[in-house]
């Protein structure tokens, strides 16, 4: 019989197994290379690699933006200039910061202060979709006649992408002159104010609302807790509440600390802007030569030179009345010179005193006033402040809480000053808002070609008042019960 050589192989059996066990270790493989994240990593990897290309980029915009000097200062035109197409730049700033969120193409986000530092990430509040809205895809501003109805309110809801993205309107009001109105939004929990211009209009006849150009949109920020809400605060000392020591919150945040504003103007009728000067003191009437003396005569002319000197110290003139009139002052926060924080209406909320616009040039002023027996033309050598729009912080929060108007026709001292050249003029003007028109103003004095023409002016004041951080609101917080105060020991 022939025999065969025994071949040597793997059954079906064998091999079925053994393409199991491989099966096995493979899924075993993955698994691993899924837990120690080796997939990940590499994404990861490859996605740093595409943020930090991102990050110089913007590196490189922000040295071009500032002019390759030594001391960057980022301006956001030229930095949208000088960054590829689709970034998106957001602005956002409050009373003393700005920062630009910037996003890349490939949705890597930054956040770039004024002075070009870079951190990675950032928070957008939409305020890039909220521009193209209501300023145009170009943001030089466009027609709200679509958007505003004839009574100066928001068509309805207004939705940018969808339903959660509602702009609600909350208020607006006309500036000083009828030459602007502001719109205050809000735009997913942070307000903002929409400044508008009127176009060509030469008066406010002509005036309508097809005409209502956006201008400006101005960040204010999310409204904190208690805002708008009333306190008792016993001003006098003696343990009885008064009408006049009504007050309402007007800030409530880190940045500000906790500010409350007088309801109800104080010492109306007064001739409050000469408070505290007395023109017996020899060397303080020669001070006040050295500064405002218009004409060279060497004296204080009490026709208009007095008024000057006034209108250039209002900001330490009715923040000092501020602080005499408040008598308690148990819960005053102090700064750290120790000094009461107790301040006018309109003044920086963080820096009352803080008045430095500069000075009108001499040869400016020695044109005017020309036809004044008092004051000839080239006489002229007093100085006079420019003015500052320190008071637009506050006013933004008097619209807000529905505070900036007085019943029964009071009226008050928005401090501020808005000294202004008019062709050949010079005016110097103080704001004040009153009664039911929440634009009023009057001016105080004007020094023109004509000569100078002054009022006497005797309007109320309204402290604000920076309570201590240990401060106990109790109560309601209505007009009909406000807190009262106790301190947390």
């Amino acid at each position: 019989m022939k025999k065969y050589k025994e071949e040597k192989g793997i059954t079906l059996i064998v091999l079925i197994i053994t393409v199991i066990i491989m099966l096995i270790l493979a899924v075993i493989a993955i698994d691993t290379s899924l837990e120690g994240g080796l997939f990940t990593k590499s994404k990861k990897a490859s996605k740093d690699t595409q943020a930090e290309a991102d990050r110089q980029e913007l590196l490189a915009a922000i040295y071009e933006t500032s002019g390759k000097g030594a001391h960057l200062n980022v301006n956001e035109t030229n930095l949208r200039n000088n960054l590829s197409s689709g970034w998106e730049i957001e602005k956002s700033e409050d009373d003393e910061n700005i920062v630009y969120i910037c996003v890349s193409p490939n949705n890597n986000c930054f956040t770039v202060d004024s002075y070009g530092q870079v951190t990675e990430g950032g928070n957008t509040t939409g305020r890039s979709i909220l521009e193209k809205y209501l300023l145009g895809g170009d943001k030089q501003g466009i027609k709200l006649e679509n958007i505003i109805d004839e009574n100066m309110e928001m068509k309805g809801n207004v939705y940018i992408e969808n339903p959660k993205d509602e702009i609600q309107f909350l208020t607006g009001v006309f500036s000083h002159d009828f030459q602007k109105f502001f719109i205050y939004i809000k735009y997913k929990d942070i307000v903002y104010n929409l400044t508008c211009n009127f176009g060509t209009i030469q008066s406010f006849d002509e005036f309508s609302i097809d005409k209502l150009v956006s201008e400006k949109l101005v960040t204010i920020g999310a409204v904190e807790d208690n805002f708008g809400k009333y306190v008792n605060y016993d001003a006098n000392g003696d343990g009885i509440y008064q009408s006049d020591e009504l007050y309402i919150i007007l800030y409530n945040n880190s940045k500000n600390g906790l500010q409350i504003m007088c309801v109800n103007p104080l010492r109306e009728g007064e001739n409050n802007l000469e408070y505290g000067i007395d023109w017996t003191d020899e060397a303080f009437v020669n001070s006040v030569i050295a500064e405002v003396d218009l004409n060279g005569n060497g004296i204080v002319d009490q026709d208009g030179e007095n008024w000057v000197y006034v209108m250039n110290h209002e900001k330490e003139i009715l923040n000092d009345l501020c602080k005499d009139v408040i008598i308690n002052k148990e819960f005053v926060a102090t700064d750290t010179r120790g000094e009461y924080k107790i301040r006018s209406i309109g003044s920086n909320p963080n820096s009352p005193y803080n008045d430095n616009p500069g000075y009108y040039e001499t040869e400016f002023l020695e044109t005017i006033p020309g036809n004044n027996a008092n004051y000839p033309a080239g006489t002229f050598n007093g100085k006079v402040k420019k003015g500052d729009q320190d008071y637009l912080k506050d006013f933004d929060r008097m619209v807000l809480s529905n505070s900036i108007n007085v019943a029964n026709g009071h009226s008050y001292y928005l401090l501020t000053r808005n000294a202004k050249k008019v062709n050949d003029s010079e005016w110097i003007d103080i704001y004040f808002k009153y009664g039911s028109s929440a634009g009023g103003n009057e001016t105080q004095i004007v020094i023109s070609n004509n000569g100078i023409t002054k009022y006497s002016p005797d309007e109320g004041i309204r402290p604000v008042i920076t309570l201590k951080s240990n401060v106990v609101l109790n109560g309601e917080g209505t007009a009909e019960s406000p807190f009262t105060l106790s301190l947390n020991s």
